[in-house]
């Protein structure tokens, strides 16, 4: 199944399933008295049981909305951790001026703070002054249903509500030309980190694909166009690190949660390896296979 959490006009944000074009608001149509409540991080959290209401409900209705007539929110609305890797995919790790060859390497994961960076589908991601080079990384994440700690990578995939997309915004130059800055050790670094910080700068969706949707994630085609011009074109399984290494990885740090979102990497293609930043009235279009596109759009901060 395919679900999203969407708000129609006059109503309160619920529960979706995407059938087709259409959306099916199954949260209005939940089964009464379920274990799992229709709420999207109580379904996420809730796995196979949740799973099999979602299908329930989406068998009980036949009401559709056309997507133009609900807003698609964050398919994930409050994440407890953004997880990201950095450098995940051969290509883009030498188009960023860096080696192709990770063997025997760790996955290198920051985190994008939910606060403040969440976004959704069609949702504007605002252009400010303090913005240089503001760029875009089309990448298929993994929405966690089952937290752990040291989980095994061959149970790994037992931990896995769904999939979707994000796209893992980032200011390339923030304070770079900063007058009177004084430099220091790993200044580079902390303004790279910094720039995935942005408001709006973490667009997640349209929609959660679950885990039994999705056979072999690392067999999708992900591609990004801006303004229909195709910028990045690759397969999930051109990572470097894959999916359950990285949630083993990960797990061995920190306990992951339910919801926690772990974005996988982009490919090559990014906008400053072209040397073309975004601009106010950009279009960006993300595909992944087997779960929909995002579309986001470049505006003004808002007054």
């Amino acid at each position: 199944m395919r679900l999203a959490w969407v708000r129609a006009s006059g109503r309160a944000p619920e529960l979706a399933a995407l059938d087709g074009d259409a959306v099916a608001p199954i949260g209005r149509h939940w089964p009464t008295d379920a274990a799992v409540p229709p709420d999207a991080m109580a379904v996420i959290a809730g796995e196979a049981v949740a799973r099999e209401l979602a299908r329930t409900a989406l068998a009980a209705t036949s009401e559709r909305l056309a997507p133009d007539d609900v807003t698609l929110l964050a398919a994930v609305p409050a994440p407890p951790r953004i997880f990201a890797l950095a450098r995940n995919y051969g290509a883009h790790a030498v188009e960023r001026g860096g080696d192709a060859e990770r063997t025997g390497s760790f996955p290198q994961v920051f985190l994008k703070p939910p606060a403040g960076t969440l976004n959704h589908h069609r949702g504007a991601i605002p252009l400010r002054d303090v913005n240089d080079f503001l760029d875009y990384e089309a990448e298929l994440a993994v929405v966690i249903g089952t937290g752990g700690e040291a989980i095994a990578a061959e149970r790994a995939f037992d931990h896995v509500f769904g999939y979707t997309i994000v796209n893992d915004v980032s200011e390339r130059r923030l304070h770079a030309d900063a007058p009177g800055r004084r430099p220091v050790e790993r200044d580079a670094f902390f303004d790279w980190l910094v720039g995935k910080w942005m408001p709006g700068s973490c667009p997640i969706g349209p929609c959660i694909a679950t885990r039994d949707a999705v056979p072999d994630p690392h067999a999708l085609r992900i591609r990004c166009t801006v303004n229909g011009e195709l910028r990045q074109d690759a397969s999930t399984g051109e990572m470097i690190h894959r999916i359950d290494e990285t949630i083993a990885f990960v797990s061995r740090v920190v306990p992951l949660l339910p919801g926690d979102v772990i974005a996988t990497g982009t490919p090559a293609g990014v906008g400053k390896a072209r040397g073309t930043p975004l601009a106010i009235g950009d279009r960006i279009a993300i595909e992944v296979e087997g779960i929909g596109t995002l579309e986001n759009t470049v505006a003004p901060p808002r007054a």
